[in-house]
């Protein structure tokens, strides 16, 4: 056993003497930063289990950033009662061993090595915070502060003292119930009541959170610009995904460019635009953009006009709220263009990627920056009424 713990402590040695030959800075070791590195191990031991929770997790797309940690505990425990009570590695002190010096020295080794590994993390964040003491508290507490790293530890601690117990019940003979349950009918009640509780505490933890960020964001909202609207087709029907453009009145070019803010549309054809400037302002949909085959419309400026001399002037103040009416776009007809890509030689290029300039935007490359192909009946669908510029 001596020669094993003494194998480990030399390899956390040797890794902490590569990392520190070849990090240059933050995320430029390989294969990854010390600091990452009880999140990464714990990740890849706990592997099957924080994949669930991820699954999980993903669902509740609005979830606070730390739910995953919600979920993934339970997830974690289940996944090692799992391992011990049907793998059999005595941490629920269940099988018989016989060879129990062999797995105790194993078990020994691992919880040896998950004790260095904790160690030396500490190690590495207490070094951080004492040379840069401005990152968080001064000293020693500036660990304290840095909660991110707060969940591998803790679960390094819950392994290193898993593992001391299946090793001293290993060492002491143990053998447990091979032929009985694995737990009791009360045992299974208090872990049903126990799971209960923890979801109930979560869930109330979450709306809890959820409230604070939405006061929060409210706050913000009543001191923030808002502009708000919808974008239609001429049936009526809501476009999605179309660059809404709120574009200040200035006469540099560049400077209107710089300080336009730009948002895009929801499924639902809503977009919600925050200004971080007051001044007088336009709105136009697709500004000075090209018409394309996903997006077959003109540009159009608020309320509705075709060109910015017929634009409304929006005066913008500091929080003020607008919700503007809907921006009505007209869909202009799409026609089949015929296409033939060849090689020098002759030979036919089916799959080669098409890009479609419209000459009446020459500062725009491809229209909607979209690669085309031809279709089977060798064409590609444009907007009518233009004269494109193509190329292969």
């Amino acid at each position: 056993m001596p020669l094993i713990l003494g194998g480990v402590a030399l390899a956390l040695m040797a890794w902490g003497i590569y990392v520190d030959w070849h990090c240059i800075g933050y995320d430029a070791g390989r294969p990854f930063w010390p600091c990452e590195a009880p999140s990464f191990i714990l990740a890849l031991i706990n592997a099957p289990s924080v994949v669930v929770a991820q699954v999980i997790s993903n669902i509740w797309t609005a979830a606070p950033r730390y739910f995953n940690y919600a979920v993934g505990f339970p997830c974690i425990l289940f996944g090692w009662w799992f391992v011990g009570t049907r793998f059999d590695f005595g941490l629920l002190g269940v099988g018989a061993y016989k060879r129990r010096w062999t797995w105790a020295t194993l078990i020994i080794a691992g919880a040896a090595a998950l004790l260095g590994l904790l160690a030396w993390s500490l190690w590495q964040d207490i070094a951080f915070h004492r040379r840069f003491p401005n990152s968080a508290e001064r000293g020693y507490l500036g660990v304290l502060g840095d909660l991110r790293s707060l969940p591998a530890y803790l679960w390094l601690i819950v392994l290193i003292v898993a593992f001391g117990v299946a090793a001293f019940r290993v060492f002491r003979g143990q053998t447990g119930q091979t032929h009985g349950r694995l737990a009791s009918a009360r045992t299974r009640r208090g872990a049903a009541l126990g799971l209960i509780a923890y979801c109930v505490c979560v869930a109330g933890a979450c709306l809890h959170v959820r409230e604070l960020e939405r006061r929060k964001q409210a706050e913000y909202d009543l001191r923030s610009v808002i502009i708000k609207g919808k974008v239609v087709d001429d049936r009526g029907l809501p476009v999605s995904a179309v660059e809404v453009d709120l574009v200040p009145l200035l006469e540099d070019i560049d400077a209107q460019s710089r300080q336009t803010v730009k948002e895009w549309t929801d499924k639902n054809g809503d977009y919600t635009l925050r200004s971080e400037r007051t001044g007088r302002f336009f709105l136009a949909v697709l500004w000075n953009a090209p018409p394309s085959t996903k997006l077959p419309f003109l540009t159009r400026y608020y309320p509705d006009a075709p060109d910015q001399r017929h634009a409304e002037t929006l005066e913008i103040t500091a929080a003020r709220h607008l919700s503007l009416t809907s921006i009505r776009l007209h869909r202009l007809q799409l026609v089949k263009v015929p296409v033939s890509v060849s090689w020098s030689n002759g030979k036919p290029e089916p799959a080669a990627y098409l890009f479609f300039a419209n000459t009446l935007f020459p500062g725009h490359g491809a229209i909607g920056d979209e690669t085309l192909h031809e279709s089977d009946d060798g064409t590609v669908s444009l907007p009518a009424g233009f004269d494109y510029r193509a190329t292969a």
